[in-house]
């Protein structure tokens, strides 16, 4: 992977072993991994490397700060920053956030990556977040 396709995805799950999955398959694929287990965390780590940041994955269901809380204040940040939520509640993301997209859990690592991807490289996103 060269440089210019390197990609900095901060990653946030509140199942230490969900989040230890996502971030070694990422790291597998030369992604560059920034890991918060809550929105807290996460939003604090987005801050401190807001320009680095190419992609939030996030659950949906966690204490304190929801993922869908993450991703609207994260996005008041930086408007046009692409999420992905990855989440066995799914269908719990509001209408009027449809337009991120989502991954069920459980989820194959393949279709994952595919979703990924898909997102990175599409060429809305490369002009947003080069």
């Amino acid at each position: 992977m060269t440089t210019e396709e390197t990609r900095h995805i901060l990653v946030v799950d509140d199942e230490s072993a969900v989040l230890n999955l996502l971030t070694a398959l990422l790291k597998t694929r030369g992604y560059k991994t920034l890991a918060a287990t809550n929105g807290r965390e996460a939003l604090a780590l987005f801050k401190e490397h807001e320009d680095d940041v190419n992609l939030l994955i996030t659950d949906v269901v966690m204490p304190e700060m929801d993922g869908i809380e993450l991703a609207v204040q994260i996005r008041s940040l930086r408007p046009k920053l692409p999420v992905l939520f990855v989440s066995g509640f799914c269908e719990n993301i509001p209408g009027s956030l449809q337009e991120w997209e989502a991954v069920d859990k459980p989820f194959k690592p393949q279709e994952l990556l595919k979703k990924i991807v898909d997102i990175l490289t599409s060429t809305k996103c490369r002009a947003e977040n080069a």
